[in-house]
């Protein structure tokens, strides 16, 4: 009876160290958001790695983003432009878009030889929100540019504009492109 008595507390005691330990994992897990003059920061984990991966978007994308994801509905981007190719398009996004970000002052030599991740939301008339930017290998944004350059980045994808869906009404799809900034030291 009394050994009955240990083993249940035993029991008990290495339940609440397994407890204990699976929570501290969770916490080490869970995201969390830092503001910058109005860039979010968004430390994320992804499956239960142990390197962080970071995401960027401005306050004012990230509530488009929300009034988007509440009030219009996904569709697959083939559905959405049936008669175009997603390569085209997409292409033709980056091809826009990376001059204009060249124009940011030091945004060239600042990720030369880095990959920014650019993922979006297109809605039906083309407008485009920002879902966020990030850098490759989980690397820091804010290590290489200010949160003035990067709200300027993600500025410059808000207006670029696609032509309207085949799909009409409340209606969006996602894209995603990798811009690749060269290293000059690499072009000679």
């Amino acid at each position: 009876m009394l050994s009955d008595y240990i083993l249940s507390k035993m029991g008990t005691v290495c339940l609440l160290f397994i407890c204990m330990l699976y929570s501290t994992k969770i916490s080490a897990e869970s995201d969390s958001e830092i503001i910058v003059d109005g860039v979010i920061e968004k430390c994320h984990f992804i499956d239960h790695d142990e390197e962080p991966y970071y995401l960027y978007n401005t306050i004012e994308s990230k509530e488009a983003k929300d009034l988007l994801n509440e009030t219009y509905e996904c569709i697959n981007y083939d559905i959405f432009f049936a008669k175009a190719l997603r390569v085209d398009h997409l292409a033709n996004f980056r091809e826009a878009i990376m001059p204009l970000l060249s124009k940011i002052e030091g945004v060239n030599e600042s990720l030369a030889g880095k990959r920014l991740m650019v993922s979006f939301y297109i809605k039906a008339d083309g407008s485009v929100v920002c879902d966020n930017v990030s850098l490759s290998h989980g690397e820091k944004l804010f290590k290489y540019l200010s949160s003035e350059k990067v709200k300027r980045i993600i500025n410059i994808i808000n207006v670029y504009r696609f032509r309207p869906s085949d799909s009409k009404g409340n209606k969006y799809t996602m894209g995603m492109v990798m811009l690749f900034f060269p290293n000059p030291s690499n072009c000679q």
